[in-house]
This record gives C-alpha cells, sequence and structure tokens, in this order.
C-alpha cells in the first residue's frame, strides 16, 4: 500500500516545480529583500498548486481541493517571510559568515514546506474532512516527474547550500570553466545514474563516474582543495539520486 495518496505526491511536485524550477537565481536573490518579488513568487506557487488542484478534480477529487491549494500557496508565503526574517537576524548579528546557519535554514524551510502540504492533504482534507482520495491510474508517471524534478536543479542548489564553506574561492577554482557547465554536468549524471538504477545496472554507474574522473584528472592531481571539492560533490550526487529514487519508489 503507498505510503502517501496521488493528491499529496501532485502538490509536491507542484512545490517543487515553483520553488526550484520556476524560481532562478535572481528572483531568489530579489525574494529575499523585496516584496514585489515574494509577492510574485507566491503567484507561481498558487498558480502551480491551483493547477494541480483542478487536475486531481478532472480525475474525480473533490472541488474542496481548491482550498487546499489556496491554503498551501498561503502557507508558503507565511512560512517565506519567516524564512526570510530568520535570514535577516543572521546578518545582522554578523553570522552571515556561518554557513552551517544558513544550511540549517535552508533545511528547515524546505521541511515545513513539505510538512504543511502532508498536513494539508493526508491529515485535513483525507483524514479530517473524509474526502475519498484521488487514484489518478497514473501513479508511475507522477513518481518518475518527481524523481526526475528532484535529482535536477533542486541537487544543485541543496548542494550549494549544505556545502557553501567547502566553495572554492574564484583563485582555486578550475579555470577557463564555461559557466553552468558543472551544474549542467551534474545533473546529467544523476539523471543517467537514476536510469541506471531503474534497469539494475548497478555496476554501470561507476563508468559515469570514472568517465568524469578522467576529464578532471589534471586539475585533481594539481589541486588538493579541488580534489577534496570535486569529491564531496560526486559523492554528494551519487547519495542523493540514490536516496531520492528509493524514496520516491516507496511513497
Amino acid at each position: 500500500m503507498p505510503m502517501l495518496s496521488d493528491i499529496t505526491l501532485a502538490f509536491v511536485l507542484a512545490h517543487v516545480l515553483a520553488d526550484y524550477h520556476l524560481q532562478n537565481q535572481s528572483l531568489a536573490r530579489r525574494k529575499a529583500t523585496g516584496t514585489r518579488a515574494m509577492l510574485w513568487h507566491s503567484g507561481i506557487v498558487a498558480a502551480l498548486a491551483l493547477l494541480a488542484a483542478i487536475l486531481l478534480i478532472l480525475r474525480g477529487g473533490d472541488w474542496a481541493l481548491l482550498a487546499i491549494a489556496a491554503a498551501m500557496a498561503l502557507l508558503h508565503l507565511v512560512v517565506d517571510i519567516i524564512k526570510r526574517a530568520a535570514s535577516g537576524a543572521l546578518r545582522k548579528r554578523e553570522q552571515n559568515r556561518s554557513s552551517t546557519a544558513h544550511a540549517a535554514l535552508y533545511v528547515a524551510d524546505q521541511a515545513l514546506h513539505l510538512l504543511l502540504i502532508l498536513a494539508l492533504v493526508e491529515g485535513v482534507y483525507l483524514r479530517c474532512l473524509g474526502f475519498p482520495a484521488v487514484a489518478t491510474g497514473h501513479r508511475h508517471i507522477l513518481q518518475g516527474a518527481l524523481l526526475l524534478a528532484l535529482i535536477t536543479k533542486p541537487a544543485n542548489v541543496s548542494f550549494k547550500m549544505l556545502f557553501a564553506k567547502y566553495q572554492l574561492a574564484p583563485a582555486h577554482a578550475a579555470p577557463q570553466t564555461e559557466p553552468g557547465a558543472g551544474a549542467l554536468i551534474g545533473t546529467l549524471e544523476r539523471i543517467i545514474t537514476a536510469l541506471f538504477i531503474y534497469l539494475g545496472q548497478y555496476g554501470a554507474i561507476g563508468l559515469i563516474y570514472t568517465a568524469k574522473s578522467i576529464a578532471r584528472f589534471k586539475q585533481i592531481e594539481d589541486n588538493p582543495r579541488f580534489a577534496e571539492y570535486y569529491l564531496i560533490g560526486t559523492l554528494y550526487s551519487i547519495l542523493f539520486v540514490v536516496l531520492a529514487y528509493h524514496i520516491v519508489k516507496a511513497l
């Protein structure tokens, strides 16, 4: 029996798309200080939540899902406001150099968003209000879409947030690299890794990282700091996709 309903999966997918894929770095930076940017982001969250609700209604869900979607968007805004206030407090205390505090704030923010989705759907809609779960008939598509959404941009963003203190200064960074190329390489390697896991070809996963290491061998050999950062990123990438794959599959 699935741990979560198709409704929850759909709303979690909507959240991931709105909070990562439809929020670029510029919007995220402006959202941290500007009200207009925050409201714009909240509008994106609301639009995707309402779209998910409408699609679920078409598959047999109750119209109360629109109210659930609206509540999600409103609570998302509240959490973002709280996060901005907490981030501002860190800066005022001159703790902005402490990447650990900001990493913890990032994890708490995302955990709270997900917990609110679970509470509204699994707790309020399904249990308290007693509405029946929606069987979309395409659960495997929902799971696949959620997995793909997670192992792409969220993995890149979370690595930067969680391991900010290990990021290389320009003097130690890889020279003559195209901006964004590293993130794209990481995204492609995680997608290929997920495909190999799905096919049961676990041994083939090593070929991806062998090829990647050969391409960076000279930098790894000449720059110990780059080697450490590269190894952390590679191990994190593997761990992220393996955990994401099995967690989404278990849902």
